[in-house]
């Protein structure tokens, strides 16, 4: 998993979206658990198109910290920071969110988007869905 935790940083702060088609399947599924979300979807295309939204708010919109709190061979949690600067009035804006990530043979087919804190929901979905990758907490 790691090597896929690192592949998505290079290609999102490079702004690769060749690379990033080819770190998600085809058919990636995607369900954005938190309050003001970007739902729930399927496809890459989709996908990559919500954040290159997020980059033309923030063009130097920049992953800070990708922090692997559980982790196992084919699924993982992260907590992400982000920070970048509005185009429009030029104020600094940073977000995280926890980040429940599954692959296979090199790519993600699934992605469950948390709020930060606290990290339960998140955990919990790890052991539900993860738990069969030999998954472990790293707290």
């Amino acid at each position: 998993m790691r090597p896929i935790l690192e592949r998505y940083r290079d290609a999102y702060d490079e702004r690769d979206w060749a690379a990033m088609a080819e770190l998600l399947t085809p058919d990636i599924r995607w369900v954005d658990r938190r309050l003001v979300s970007w739902g729930e979807g399927s496809g890459r295309e989709g996908l990559i198109e919500i954040m290159r939204g997020q980059l033309d708010l923030a063009p130097d919109m920049t992953l800070l910290e990708a922090d692997v709190v559980a982790i196992g061979e084919s699924a993982s949690v992260t907590r992400h920071k982000y920070r970048g600067h509005f185009v429009i009035g030029g104020g600094e804006v940073e977000f995280g969110f926890a980040l429940l990530v599954c692959a296979a043979d090199g790519q993600v087919f699934h992605v469950e988007i948390f709020p930060d804190a606290p990290l339960d929901e998140a955990l919990a979905r790890f052991e539900e869905i993860g738990a069969q990758t030999d998954g472990r907490l790293l707290l």
